[in-house]
């Protein structure tokens, strides 16, 4: 799954902002993208519906911020399901949430370079401030710990909580020193 969202994400950088060396890497990745392609179908099909689904809400400049967070959320919520058992539906949620909370973050990293660029970033038309969306990008991390806690999660489990609890947030500290939660 790693292969499939960095090919995409190097071909997105290749169009967005000509970075050569992406375009490269994308081509260096092709061979096997072809293989994973017919793997995983579903999973290639719907990294490739969010990342249509991104840009036509991007080019138009969309208000429409929500299904921008929703194709992300989306394309994540089918690559956490390896197969179709008991365990999927959570599986699903808790991708779906997690792709919401990783677009939010990552709106708000980018919120200045996008401002230089005139790219498009939520935040610009949600009215708010990086340093304001804590509390909003709480909400699908609240809702994916809710999921991840019902799973039945043996090996790594206490660093994947340690991750989900803390380790996603550092970058955003980092950023926005005093937006840590006071305990």
């Amino acid at each position: 799954m790693t292969i499939i969202l960095s090919y995409y994400k190097c071909r997105d950088d290749w169009k967005d902002e000509g970075k050569h060396l992406q375009r490269w890497y994308a081509g260096m990745l092709e061979k096997k993208c072809g293989e994973l392609k017919k793997q995983y179908p579903r999973q290639w099909r719907a990294v490739a519906e969010g990342i249509a689904g991104l840009e036509e809400v991007e080019k138009k400049a969309a208000r429409d911020f929500d299904r921008a967070i929703n194709c992300s959320g989306k394309m994540l919520s089918e690559l956490f399901v390896c197969e179709e058992d008991f365990w999927s539906d959570s599986l699903r949620t808790l991708g779906y949430e997690i792709g919401r909370f990783i677009y939010l973050m990552d709106a708000a990293m980018d919120y200045e370079k996008d401002g230089k660029k005139g790219s498009y970033n939520p935040l610009f038309y949600m009215g708010k401030k990086p340093e304001e969306m804590k509390e909003i990008m709480e909400i699908p991390l609240g809702n994916a710990m809710r999921i991840f806690e019902k799973l039945p999660l043996v090996q790594d489990v206490s660093l994947m909580r340690h991750i989900l609890y803390g380790g996603v947030w550092q970058q955003y500290y980092a950023k926005f020193p005093g937006k840590e939660q006071k305990r």
